[in-house]
């Protein structure tokens, strides 16, 4: 076995993304035709499986998945708090020194910036867009793994965040924390009546509580409302993904 390819790190990617050949080109949305791997489509964007199946919300809605980092921690639920297109393993464009080309690069963002691309003359990492580039499935969707969130918000304001959501998560998760002994011996002392009577009590468990105001207040903010998007509960997703619905992307 190479030592080298022991050595080399082990790089994180968006694990929902997959890629697809056969799709229509842009200019004939109606005729699929197979293309080579280096102009694959990523799907970055899914169904709205939040929505009953046919509804008016299913049918203009999809969901950007944002994955769990296991490599965090196994304890309790920990979301990506990079920009899905960023990640060090996400497939990039190859710079043209044109921001509408974004022919299929099969090298990895982290490579990318090491070998001076995507950077500008300051060395900073230059944003990947969501350019459409084809249409499977009735979906448009680029060659990159930039999703349509990188249209509409900043890398800063995806980590602001993904990261508060991470807080309440890691509080309300967290095995041995003075929360959860204080509900074992309450439990105990209530025959097990305590869960049930600490969901109808304000304050009980702040923080799944502070998760909700979290949420809520993400999806009443102006950047949220101006955009039609909706940061989804990651119960939803059985704590899976970290789901945003956004408009179906033209």
């Amino acid at each position: 076995m190479d030592s080298d390819a022991v050595d080399d790190p082990v790089l994180f990617f968006n694990y929902h993304e997959f890629s697809e050949t056969f799709y229509a080109d842009l200019g004939a949305p109606g005729a699929p035709r197979e293309h080579p791997e280096t102009e694959a489509l990523v799907i970055t964007h899914f169904p709205n499986v939040h929505a009953p199946r046919g509804s008016q919300l299913y049918r203009t809605t999809r969901v950007v998945r944002v994955p769990r980092r296991f490599d965090i921690s196994m304890h309790y639920p920990n979301f990506s708090e990079q920009l899905p297109g960023l990640e060090p393993a996400a497939i990039v464009a190859e710079d043209k020194g044109d921001s509408n080309d974004d022919s299929r690069s099969m090298m990895s963002f982290a490579d990318a910036l090491a070998a001076g691309q995507h950077a500008d003359g300051a060395g900073k990492a230059r944003l990947p867009r969501f350019i459409p580039r084809g249409v499977h499935d009735g979906q448009v969707f680029g060659c990159t793994s930039a999703s349509p969130l990188s249209n509409m918000l900043t890398p800063e304001q995806f980590q602001q965040i993904v990261h508060e959501v991470n807080v309440h998560l890691e509080r309300e998760f967290r095995a041995l924390s003075w929360r959860n002994w204080a509900g074992i011996l309450l439990s105990v002392l209530t025959f097990g009546l305590w869960p049930w009577v600490a969901k109808h009590l304000r304050g009980a468990a702040p923080g799944q509580s502070g998760l909700d105001a979290c949420i809520e207040r993400c999806n009443a903010s102006p950047l949220f409302m101006q955009q039609h998007l909706v940061l989804l509960h990651p119960r939803d997703s059985a704590y899976l993904s970290l789901d945003f619905q956004i408009a179906s992307p033209t």
